[in-house]
């Protein structure tokens, strides 16, 4: 019972509030303008509302967590989606619709597989075989210039679940290689210069293992596999995410260029970032490509980069163009080595069965 009085002597007095302020009475109106609005989170605007008798007017917002409103009637966009602003006296209101988006992206995707289905859209990649590049007869260094112990084969690829696998197994394979593995390109279906890629990665922290995402420059033509800068390391390389797996939440972000007359030696510039957990854990890897530096992103944000005044080719002078080797199409390869020479020739453990590189997505942006 006295709970009821009291709320009873709540509504009385709301209502005597309204009358001595001119509310509630059928003849006023409210009016607001607009009633309707678009917005983009983060922006503010000011509506503008009145009450035909002059009074106050009491301000909403049926969703907060999409936006909220000032009792000057001020709007504040917090997140996409739909609400209503409210502005009221007593029984009478308006009402202003508003709409919230997104900021506009600088950023339009151009390249994406997110691995669905059960086979790989050969639309979008290629798979590489044996121990050397074979393009259109023109032939790379044995055993992928590392000393790579791995015999790559498109049985070693498979796709489930919206996942990419790679599958490094101990067999015996020709060429006398002890293992298994893949390795995928997009080499003559898609490349890119300057942009955003990134790739969502599952890697195995296991001795011996080599993960790569990585860009190569697209040839010219298929008389070759040279760019407009010649060969490796004059063409250049951009290794987005390559990894030991003996260093079990170490990922290395690595720049090639340069090199002298007649050798395979490269100048390189490279940073090596310690995870948040263990590669076996999704993580992106990601690059900002740049027309005057790369930046490297492992969990978006950002672990290393270099400038333009930092990197240079043999093939042509600075003052020439200092953008090279980096100013020409790249195209992107995933791929699971064994052993090689960037771990110091390290094999798997004698128990060594198999280990997995997985790939939830790849994607690539360029500005609009």
């Amino acid at each position: 019972m006295k709970q009821r009085a009291v709320l009873q002597l709540a509504a009385l007095f709301t209502a005597l509030t309204c009358v001595l302020a001119g509310c509630g009475r059928t003849a006023v109106t409210v009016a607001i303008t607009p009633h309707t609005a678009v917005m983009t989170v983060g922006e503010t605007r000011t509506l503008s509302a009145s009450a035909s008798n002059g009074a106050a007017l009491s301000w909403s917002s049926d969703d907060e967590t999409v936006l909220t409103v000032t009792q000057t009637g001020t709007v504040t966009a917090l997140a996409e989606g739909k609400a209503t602003v409210v502005a009221a006296c007593g029984e009478a209101h308006a009402e202003c619709s508003v709409t919230v988006n997104a900021p506009e992206s600088p950023w339009q995707l151009v390249f994406s597989d997110e691995f669905e289905g059960d086979s790989l859209d050969r639309s979008k990649w290629d798979v590489q075989s044996g121990v050397q590049d074979d393009y259109f007869g023109t032939k790379g260094p044995t055993y992928w210039g590392n000393n790579e112990q791995q015999y790559y084969t498109e049985n070693a690829v498979s796709l489930g679940g919206g996942t990419l696998t790679i599958t490094a197994a101990r067999e015996d394979m020709p060429e006398g290689r002890k293992y298994s593995s893949a390795r995928i390109v997009t080499r003559d279906r898609f490349s890119f210069t300057y942009g955003y890629a990134e790739a969502r990665m599952k890697t195995p922290a296991i001795e011996g293992m080599w993960p790569a995402f990585w860009a190569l420059p697209q040839p010219t033509d298929q008389t070759s596999t040279r760019n407009r800068y010649g060969s490796w390391p004059y063409s250049g390389e951009i290794d987005i995410m390559e990894a030991r797996g003996r260093q079990k939440n170490v990922a290395g972000s690595t720049l090639h260029f340069g090199g002298r007359a007649g050798s395979w030696n490269s100048t390189y510039l490279f940073r090596d970032t310690v995870l948040s957990s263990s590669t076996e854990e999704w993580h992106t890897y990601g690059v900002d490509w740049r027309e005057d530096y790369l930046a490297w992103y492992y969990d978006r944000e950002e672990v290393f980069r270099v400038d333009r005044e930092s990197y240079w080719t043999g093939a042509v002078s600075k003052e020439e163009n200092p953008n090279a080797p980096f100013d020409v199409p790249f195209y992107l390869l995933l791929n699971l080595a064994v052993g090689g020479n960037f771990d110091g020739g390290r094999e798997p453990p004698a128990d060594f069965v198999s280990a997995t590189m997985q790939v939830d997505y790849v994607r690539v942006y360029r500005l609009k």
